[in-house]
């Protein structure tokens, strides 16, 4: 639970993650990337950070409507929605 940032010469970890989101950032802190996960682990290693995870929402490719739209019969997307709610207030 909480944030984890990977950092350069960063020494070797293994994590399980929790349903969440995970951002890339670039040099200038600005986020490229976003996926929703469920569950999953992440390994870092060599100032690079693999991520496994059971399923996950590209935000990059899913608009907000056609997440609603899932979420009406798909428990995953549900709790994706409810997750992506929280982070806007």
């Amino acid at each position: 639970k909480g944030n984890l940032t990977v950092i350069k010469d960063r020494a070797p970890t293994i994590l399980l993650l929790n349903t969440g989101l995970i951002q890339c950032l670039n040099e200038n802190n600005e986020v490229t990337k976003q996926y929703f996960i469920n569950n999953g682990m992440a390994d870092i290693v060599n100032d690079t950070c693999f991520v496994a995870a059971e399923r996950l929402i590209d935000l990059q490719k899913e608009t907000a409507e056609t997440i609603e739209e899932k979420a009406k019969d798909n428990k995953f997307y549900q709790a994706a929605l409810e997750r992506m709610k929280s982070f806007k207030k």
